[in-house]
């Protein structure tokens, strides 16, 4: 499934880490592990910079019937883990349209006739996120408008008022 074979891993000591190149230049760092990856038809699309396996393949992508898989191996830092999900999206055809802060999660789930978009801030600080649609809080049951204030460990579920373009 992944046009390669994984024939090694190696895990990083606590205070080790390294860094992965892409292809627009920038490194993003790693830790945790590092893999002796062997590519067969899989493309490269990152290597290791720096660290026990410099200049050896760190993420590949290949064909796989109808789609695409992407294999890491290692675990990427949160900017890296943001790049792949930016690649993977853009490929995919899947918009993202804005993104929250870290460690706030969104879910959309959308039924007949109405939208829903799940928050939940997992940080111990107040945040306050942009919204795209107005609507009405369904734990409170107050109305939003385009912004919502969540406090530490907070949770809202929004049930989207209709926008132009629904289906």
């Amino acid at each position: 499934m992944i046009g390669a074979e994984i024939l090694d891993f190696y895990p990083y000591a606590e205070a080790e880490s390294g860094s992965v190149r892409v292809p627009t230049g920038q490194a993003y760092g790693c830790d945790l592990w590092s893999e002796t990856i062997l590519v067969g038809s899989a493309e490269i699309v990152a290597t290791f910079e720096r660290g026990p396996m410099a200049g050896e393949p760190a993420i590949l992508r290949h064909r796989y019937g109808d789609g695409e898989v992407f294999y890491v191996g290692t675990r990427l830092d949160e900017a890296g883990m943001a790049w792949l999900l930016d690649v993977a999206s853009a490929r995919a055809g899947i918009s993202v349209p804005h993104r929250f802060p870290t460690g706030v999660e969104a879910v959309r789930r959308v039924g007949p006739g109405a939208r829903f978009v799940f928050l939940l801030n997992h940080t111990d600080h107040a945040v306050e996120l942009k919204l795209e649609v107005p609507g009405i809080d369904l734990l409170s049951g107050l109305k939003t408008t385009d912004r919502l204030k969540l406090l530490p460990r907070d949770v809202a579920v929004v049930r989207e008022d209709k926008a132009p373009g629904w289906r």
